[in-house]
């Protein structure tokens, strides 16, 4: 998951916290309830042949209070240790990062007002393009998505210069490639889920990256989920905003 950018400009100070939790967060109600889930992400290049190149998988879930765990697996299975977890929390309004093994957590606190960018956005995009097309709606793990496609040119170069086989001059690269233009995307959408549960893109050499959801479960995590372990230490950043 990604956190959406905020605006303002905010001051951060530092504590450190040794075998206790962190420093008390404000809370705040998010203004609706979200599904919740658990399920497996995987990330996978695939070379121009249609051959794995690589393949990365995390566990993720997520609360109906839009609370969301992000944890690296080893494998594309659910229930295996966790090393590392990354959570977005609008309830405290706060992110947090949790290393298992040197059993230590980062906090970083935000402002009341920023709870909104901790949430799952409710909309594929957040602005629309013309060169965006609809697919049909088709069925992807037992959800509903709706599909989109569209394609990236070399802001750089004009569209005649890429019709002339700049992409087809360069050497096909070993994976992909997010500026070997032209690259053509296509990403699934689950409402219900508010996540594209499926996304492809291919690069001007062939080679493709695949990341998608699979595993889905409809269920609740539980609050421990998106807690600090306990007598794991804290460092708490907390951003305050500026004053001009």
């Amino acid at each position: 998951m990604k956190l959406k950018s905020t605006a303002g400009v905010w001051v951060m100070t530092l504590a450190i916290a040794a075998g206790a939790a962190a420093t008390p967060a404000p809370t705040q109600t998010p203004p609706d309830h979200f599904q919740p889930y658990f399920a497996v992400r995987t990330i996978e290049t695939l070379d121009s042949n249609g051959k794995n190149q690589a393949s990365f998988y995390s566990l993720e879930e997520r609360d109906s209070s839009g609370r969301t765990l992000t944890a690296h697996l080893d494998s594309p299975v659910l229930g295996g240790k966790l090393t590392q977890v990354n959570i977005l929390d609008p309830v405290k309004v706060r992110t947090i990062q949790i290393n298992y093994v040197s059993r230590t957590a980062t906090v970083t606190q935000f402002p009341p007002g920023a709870a909104d960018k901790l949430l799952p956005s409710s909309q594929p995009f957040a602005s629309e393009d013309p060169n965006r097309s609809d697919l049909r709606a088709k069925m992807l793990n037992d959800f509903e998505v709706r599909g989109y496609t569209w394609t990236t040119n070399d802001p750089n170069i004009g569209e005649t210069a890429i019709a002339g086989g700049v992409a087809g001059a360069a050497e096909a690269a070993a994976t992909f490639s997010p500026t070997a233009y032209p690259v053509t995307h296509e990403a699934w959408w689950s409402p219900v889920l508010r996540l594209f549960l499926l996304t492809s893109a291919r690069d001007g050499n062939g080679n493709q990256q695949i990341i998608r959801y699979d595993q889905i479960r409809v269920k609740e995590p539980t609050a421990e989920d998106f807690a600090i372990p306990a007598g794991f230490k804290v460092r708490t950043i907390i951003l305050t905003p500026a004053i001009h």
